[in-house]
């Protein structure tokens, strides 16, 4: 099962997610009134897109997000996204959000190219006392699994990363039961420096978990190219 720890998509108290309801659900259906956005930040691969989140997203996003072995290893409970108006917002804040802000996250939707499907996402965080670092995270939705897309996503948004935004450092959390990614991101050049030295009681579980990092030199000298259009 691939996921690096991700963010939740929505945060705090049941109060403060009915207060965000009341306060998107106008925009969330004018959103989903429409079928694009402009795509100001889209990366291609052969197969895939990474582009911005789209109104007819929403649905995909909250079955995926919904699954409990794809939220297993993720820092959200798959609980939390039961409800459709949950996933409307955060396509509607993702659609009105700018790239690259120290301290936020930002996520991409991660599509197939032949009929532009959801087929997981990923995102980054500038670190806010040094921007030049982003914690990364990606969700691939099972029935996507086991066809390379991981891989191929996450290798284009490295090039972005270090290409494009001019990052020096990427970095990735990791629950060390999570296998397929930790045999990823060793294959695209990433390597352990940390693990945490005690487990922590993580979703009724006792967990450990690995802090990898991916040097932009290393990056450079690995792939030895510019940047994909």
């Amino acid at each position: 099962m691939l996921g690096l720890l991700l963010p939740s998509l929505t945060q705090g108290k049941p109060e403060n997610r009915r207060s965000m309801h009341k306060k998107t659900s106008q925009a969330c259906v004018d959103l989903l009134g429409k079928t694009t956005f402009e795509q100001s930040e889209r990366l291609e691969t052969p197969r895939l897109f990474l582009r911005r989140f789209m109104a007819e997203d929403a649905f995909i996003l909250r079955e995926y997000r919904q699954d409990e072995e794809t939220a297993r290893y993720q820092y959200w409970d798959h609980q939390d996204y039961f409800r459709i108006h949950e996933a409307k917002a955060f396509v509607l804040a993702m659609a009105q959000s700018k790239p690259n802000q120290p301290g936020e996250w930002f996520q991409f939707a991660i599509a197939e190219k032949k009929n532009n499907k959801l087929l997981g996402d990923c995102a980054f965080r500038p670190n806010p006392e040094f921007p030049e670092e982003v914690l990364i995270g990606i969700t691939i939705a099972p029935n996507n699994q086991g066809v390379g897309f991981a891989a191929e996503a996450t290798a284009r948004f490295i090039d972005y990363l270090v290409w494009e935004l001019e990052k020096e450092r990427i970095v990735a959390k990791v629950d060390r039961r999570n296998a397929s990614s930790l045999r990823l991101l060793a294959r695209l050049g990433f390597e352990t420096i940390s693990t945490s030295p005690a487990p922590s009681y993580f979703k009724g579980e006792l967990v450990y978990e690995s802090l990898l990092v991916l040097e932009a030199k290393m990056w450079r000298a690995r792939t030895g190219r510019q940047p994909r259009p």
